[in-house]
């Protein structure tokens, strides 16, 4: 018999989050976001944050520049 299983888990943000970002880019504050997440984590939480928009995309080429950093 073979038993397999799978789990997930989110933490999701607080709900203040994407306003509190919102209304720090509306002062001119940049926001940055510093995680030792995997790099595709770290995207789709800065994505649920409006740090970077929902459509980024990370380039896929080396030394193909994009507004918006992830590393």
């Amino acid at each position: 018999m073979v038993v397999l299983g799978l789990a997930g888990i989110k933490d999701p943000l607080k709900k203040s989050v994407p306003e509190a970002v919102k209304v720090c880019k509306n002062a001119g504050i940049t926001v940055r976001m510093v995680t030792g997440d995997n790099i595709d984590t770290a995207t789709a939480i800065a994505k649920d944050a409006q740090i970077i928009p929902s459509n980024f995309v990370r380039p896929q080429h080396e030394g193909e520049r994009n507004y918006y950093v992830v590393m």
